[in-house]
């Protein structure tokens, strides 16, 4: 490392300054091809990068990973530094090697007044990186609502999937981040729309009861099926999901429905996944216990086949209780 790099990396701007007006290169890299320039605005030392660029730092200079400085001043939320690069005509839509833009930096680190500033510099908001990622799925991701509604005003399309076929209110559901799944089903998410594999925001959201109650209130469906032919009551069975499923039966989940591969409900899965309370859960709820699947087996005789043992012996006394009755 130059003397000019470590003296910005020790944020020293008094001996950065003295470097460069002696001379000192602007533009000689470290090992990674990361510049003074860079260096300066990851550390947010307006000074010092205002001095490189006036010595002639080249502005949109590439890492080997393909970040400018206008990145890596996103990336540490530095608003002046980067309004400084703009000013200076640095490409606002300029993405590293992996598609990364600073707009999507600065979505994900919820900084809405670095992301206001690289709208109004003409940052492009539907921009994808090389997953598909957006800005607004960046927001959605990181649980940012403000930044969301941002993004969304300046026209994020609230619909648009990544790779993967997902939309933002998936990877919120995802996480869990129920402010931000309120705020794109108030503005026209669909919240039926499924990825590649068939798998709704519900289907992702089991392992968080406040988000699936937000689901199921904006309208998803409990009867949606993904490309396994499981509806979410299923994959919430498979999970051991109690609070889910009471909530997905609550809203009128088919409790007998069979998945389209190998013909097994609900309960059928929760046996063979050892999942004694769900099991509990369904039975009292009026779950079949009778229903075999494709291969004539049922949740009793597949959680034997299984060794889910205390599956078997609550199934053995429901049997018997229901005998006795």
């Amino acid at each position: 490392m130059t003397p000019l790099l470590l003296s910005i990396e020790q944020e020293d701007p008094l001996s950065a300054s003295i470097l460069i007006e002696h001379g000192a290169d602007a533009n000689l890299a470290d090992s990674k091809a990361i510049t003074p320039l860079m260096f300066a605005a990851g550390k947010g030392q307006l000074e010092t990068l205002t001095l490189l660029l006036a010595r002639g730092a080249v502005i949109d200079a590439r890492s080997d990973t393909g970040q400018t400085a206008l990145l890596f001043a996103a990336a540490g939320k530095h608003v002046d530094a980067d309004r400084t690069l703009l000013s200076k005509g640095a490409d606002v839509n300029t993405a590293d090697k992996q598609g990364t833009t600073a707009l999507m930096l600065a979505a994900q680190a919820g900084s809405v007044e670095l992301v206001e500033s690289l709208l109004e510099a003409g940052a492009n908001v539907g921009q994808q990186d090389k997953r598909g990622f957006s800005a607004l799925i960046a927001a959605a991701w990181s649980g940012h609502d403000a930044v969301l509604r941002v993004l969304l005003q300046h026209g994020a399309k609230v619909n648009a999937v990544d790779g993967m076929g997902r939309n933002a209110l998936m990877w919120a559901a995802t996480r869990g981040h129920v402010e931000v799944m309120e705020t794109l089903l108030a503005h026209a998410a669909d919240v039926n729309a499924a990825d590649r594999r068939g798998t709704t925001a519900l289907m992702l959201a089991l392992g968080k009861a406040t988000a699936v109650d937000v689901l199921l209130a904006g309208g998803a469906g409990t009867g949606v099926r993904d490309a396994r032919g499981f509806t979410p009551l299923m994959s919430a069975a498979w999970t051991g999901r109690v609070d889910a499923g009471q909530r997905l039966l609550a809203h009128g989940a088919d409790i007998d429905a069979r998945d389209t591969e190998q013909g097994r409900t609900s309960l059928i899965w929760a046996a063979v996944k050892g999942h004694t309370g769900f099991v509990n859960m369904l039975l009292a709820a009026g779950a079949n216990a009778d229903i075999m699947d494709n291969a004539g087996q049922t949740a009793e005789s597949l959680a034997g086949k299984h060794k889910q043992h205390s599956v078997v012996r609550v199934l053995c006394d429901y049997r018997a209780k229901a005998a006795g009755d």
